[in-house]
């Protein structure tokens, strides 16, 4: 019930976003609009920090959710980004110039964890200005990846489940782009298989081990969160298994860093181990 009750409140928070930022500024970091439980950042090797609801976090922080704890961050564009319980996502890039979109930039990383994002005037205006980065491995390559039409969402070793609500992204593995567009899922192992089809048939898919019944779960709550009433938004919607040592300082004591990508495999469990 309480849980419930604390997605409602983010739900209510996502629909109010827009004004909350238009109160508070923040065109020189991320707001947050909506905070349940616990919400910690920390800023290069800065002490860890508590973040409440209105406060502005500095684009480059390392943001982590606990448990039974949910988020929901605003950015100057419009573009909104729900976190759920124990994930941890920095902005890398956010740069934003209202009268000319193209000088303008984003670049997000999920390490773990489960987000809902809808985006704002940059990715509507033009998606090939987003990345998106899922795993800690080949974040150099990332960010390096040369502009495309597409939103670029890119996941490295680890298991992930993807949902286009709306819009169209292109998802790159193991050195493949495989183009997604609304209401199209894809099912990515640790090794690299991908699968791609209904969010019924996926959701079947990753129940067959403990880590997926988890991360379907955590999916499926994510869902249920509509972020964004317009029917121009982008909202696309990921979740990875949660982690074994989910601890502040284990997340929290450096930063992503890179890591060759393994080849395509052929199915097998959710962690099994990424081929070199």
């Amino acid at each position: 019930m309480i849980r419930g009750a604390r997605w409602l409140a983010l739900v209510l928070g996502i629909a109010l976003g827009g004004l909350a930022l238009a109160q508070t500024g923040g065109a020189g970091g991320i707001v947050v609009t909506e905070a349940s439980g616990v919400l910690r950042y920390r800023i290069g090797d800065s002490a860890l920090l508590t973040a409440l609801k209105g406060q502005v976090i500095p684009v480059g922080a390392r943001v982590v959710t606990g448990a039974n704890s949910s988020a929901l961050l605003t950015f100057a564009d419009g573009m909104m980004i729900a976190l759920g319980e124990q994930s941890r996502l920095r902005v890398l890039e956010f740069r934003f110039v209202a009268g000319d979109i193209d000088k303008s930039r984003v670049v997000v990383n999920l390490t773990e964890g489960s987000v809902r994002i809808a985006l704002g005037a940059i990715g509507q205006r033009d998606p090939g200005l987003v990345q998106l980065q899922v795993g800690e491995g080949g974040l150099s390559q990332a960010l390096a990846r040369p502009r495309a039409g597409d939103i670029n969402l890119s996941v490295h070793n680890i298991a992930t489940l993807v949902e286009v609500g709306q819009g169209r992204i292109s998802l790159n593995v193991a050195g493949r782009s495989i183009a997604l567009g609304s209401g199209q899922s894809a099912l990515v192992q640790q090794n690299g298989f991908v699968q791609v089809g209904t969010a019924a048939r996926l959701g079947d898919a990753a129940r067959q081990s403990e880590d997926g019944r988890l991360m379907q779960g955590r999916f499926d709550r994510m869902l249920g969160m509509a972020l964004a009433p317009g029917s121009r938004a982008i909202v696309l919607t990921l979740s990875t298994p949660p982690g074994r040592d989910f601890s502040d300082e284990a997340l929290l004591s450096a930063p992503p860093t890179t890591a060759a990508t393994g080849a395509a495999g052929g199915g097998g469990n959710l962690r099994a181990a990424s081929p070199n």
